[in-house]
């Protein structure tokens, strides 16, 4: 487990073999503000979102149930306090003209995230811009901010998840206040104090894509790699 870069802790009761369900378990049983553990360590030679090579954050996520003796969790935001449409939008341009476009996922958990397409020119960050999302009094009703590429599509849940284990440093890319969280899941630069060179990502050819789908229905596991095949 030593290159491991993100582990998650859950009751035997979660299903592991439902993502979108596993994900909303995990979201409704957090504790943003003490089941977050930021460690560092050694990292696979591939990870290129850590400032030195080799070497850099790692998270530990606590989502399993209190136990008799473990203090009790905090109080959630309720979808109540989530604005409109409209707020959100307005909310954004008042933070940054930078932000270029927003997603809440229609989710069943006490945590929604408020997803982020960032547009990286080279003179801001969005480490710079995670207060000013947390002081705007129109988005206090969200708990947990992940900001994201502009091309990223945030209706493509499999490649907002891929970004944000992919392009994340715990150490830097997190920032926590109060039991709110925003992660940073854009492509780093000098910017953000990230002098290593930054991976394209690899567009897999539209015949591989088709061969990996006809092969995947013969065997019966389409649905299995539906996720994958979306994001190639």
């Amino acid at each position: 487990m030593s290159f491991c870069k993100v582990l998650v802790l859950v009751d035997d009761s979660a299903d592991l073999k439902n993502p979108a369900r596993f994900l909303e378990t995990l979201l409704d049983r957090v504790d943003l503000s003490t089941d977050l553990y930021v460690t560092e360590g050694v990292l696979d030679v591939l990870d290129h979102s850590a400032p030195d090579p080799l070497f850099g954050g790692k998270l530990g996520v606590d989502a399993t149930s209190r136990l008799p003796g473990e203090r009790p969790r905090h109080s959630f935001p309720s979808a109540g306090d989530f604005p409109a449409g409209p707020e959100i939008r307005e909310a954004l341009v008042q933070v940054s003209p930078h932000f270029s476009g927003y997603r809440v996922p229609p989710m069943k958990a006490r945590h929604i995230p408020l997803l982020l397409n960032l547009i990286k020119d080279g003179s801001v960050s969005g480490r710079r811009l995670a207060e000013p999302l947390l002081d705007h009094p129109a988005l206090k009703g969200f708990s947990l901010f992940v900001l994201c590429d502009e091309g990223v599509d945030l209706g493509d849940g499999s490649r907002v998840l891929w970004k944000g284990f992919n392009n994340v440093d715990p150490e830097r890319d997190l920032v926590r206040r109060n039991g709110r969280v925003v992660v940073d899941a854009t492509k780093k630069g000098p910017e953000d104090g990230h002098f290593r060179l930054w991976p394209d990502d690899i567009v897999m050819d539209p015949v591989v894509v088709e061969s990996v789908r006809e092969r995947a229905r013969e065997l019966n596991i389409e649905e299995l790699l539906a996720g994958a095949l979306e994001g190639a």
